[in-house]
């Protein structure tokens, strides 16, 4: 995972698993689905095509250094979100 990717406040890891190019971290977070939003949207809000794709607020992609990710919400009761990331071919 790139340095600059972190998992916010980190409850639990659940699952990695890498598919063709893409990775994929399913983690739980002790911050709430508001916190977490805004700490990936204040953290890397000016980087490329960075998105809030719905009004519920549980997506969030943005491109980094070559990198596309995209942050979603899978389960709201449990804070259980899904980060994933690929190298873009640019």
């Amino acid at each position: 995972m790139p340095g600059w990717l972190d998992l916010y406040r980190e409850k639990r890891l659940e699952n990695i698993s890498s598919v063709d190019h893409v990775v994929i971290v399913r983690f739980e977070s002790l911050g709430d689905r508001d916190e977490v939003y805004s700490y990936y949207a204040d953290k890397f809000g000016n980087e490329e095509n960075f998105s809030s794709f719905r009004d519920n607020r549980d997506i969030i992609s943005f491109i980094k250094e070559g990198y596309g990710v995209k942050i979603t919400l899978l389960n709201p009761s449990k804070n259980l979100w899904s980060l994933e990331y690929h190298r873009q071919s640019i």
